[in-house]
């Protein structure tokens, strides 16, 4: 499981005070957390297995624990339902795909929404021009669709099933997969010679699930997750929201005072040697000193953010 990063920041407070910010190498920034209630935001609870090394960081929801990975499916079994419904994660659409190997097999996935089947789908269809055997090279990253071929998911997936089909009787191979994936995931000649129970990894969009639109969310003050000097945005992926600090503000948006103030006169002065920069909260000004004949003056500019 990886979580998102925040945006840097000067101030290393990525989690509430006195609450552990890692799993292994694993960075957990508020609103995940670790053991006291206090640590993370209702939903958010992350188990750390420390059993093992290096620890593994994992997700438990009321209906058990959610695995950032996808299951290879067979046509004997023909069918996939991750458990996601009420939890913030939703399988990213821009950074996964499906991906179907074998011969004249078409693969497809269905969207489901708490059991209730939405008919809005996505598959592709997978060639052959040889028969493939255990030994065959699978094209990579397989566009092409001989053999291999893969395609973009539907948004909003919280829940899924995923089945196969052939679409030949000439032509029979036991070597069939069909599953999502993270899509910079290269290692499909693997794939053709795995166990049907083999797992691959799947990233996940998350967002605060508690309001489906941030005009909700700022509805109701006491339960908002945007801290101090933040945006808050609706995620193009699923529903809920999520927070980013301002602009001239960096750190943790789901902290109270998360978002602290860039200082950019520590930056290089773009303004030249003879500009004095003051630093403001959110912004900067420059004094610049201008001199005549007769007398010397000072203007201030003013930099505002676009």
């Amino acid at each position: 499981m990886t979580v998102f990063p925040i945006q840097n920041s000067s101030s290393n407070q990525i989690a509430r005070p006195g609450c552990r910010e890692r799993c292994g190498n694993i960075i957990l920034p508020h609103p995940f957390g670790m053991h006291d209630t206090n640590c993370y935001r209702p939903g958010f609870e992350i188990i750390c297995d420390e059993s093992v090394s290096p620890p593994v960081a994992s997700y438990f929801s009321r209906g058990g624990p959610v695995s950032s990975a996808s299951e290879l499916i067979d046509p004997g079994s023909g069918w996939s339902a991750p458990i996601l419904h009420k939890t913030p994660f939703t399988i990213s659409n821009t950074l996964n795909k499906l991906t179907v190997i074998g011969c004249n097999i078409f693969g497809f996935v269905i969207p489901l929404n708490n059991g209730i089947t939405n008919f809005t789908s996505s598959g592709c269809a997978s060639r052959c021009d040889v028969i493939l055997g255990y030994n065959s090279s699978i094209p990579n990253p397989c566009d092409s669709g001989n053999g291999c071929c893969k395609v973009t998911i539907p948004s909003g997936l919280s829940g899924f099933k995923i089945q196969t089909a052939s679409t030949s009787d000439s032509i029979q191979n036991l070597c069939v997969r069909a599953f999502l994936v993270d899509q910079e995931y290269f290692a499909v000649d693997d794939l053709i010679v795995s166990r049907d129970d083999s797992v691959v990894p799947v990233i996940l969009d998350w967002a605060v699930p508690d309001f489906s639109t941030c005009r909700e969310a700022r509805r109701n003050p006491t339960g908002y997750a945007c801290g101090y000097y933040t945006e808050c945005i609706d995620p193009n992926n699923g529903f809920g929201y999520r927070c980013k600090c301002a602009k001239g503000y960096e750190g943790n948006p789901y902290l109270k005072h998360g978002c602290q103030d860039i200082d950019e006169c520590k930056g290089p002065n773009k303004c030249g040697q003879e500009a004095i920069c003051i630093n403001t909260l959110g912004s900067h000004r420059y004094w610049r000193r201008h001199s005549n004949n007769t007398s010397a003056w000072a203007r201030l500019l003013v930099v505002h953010r676009v």
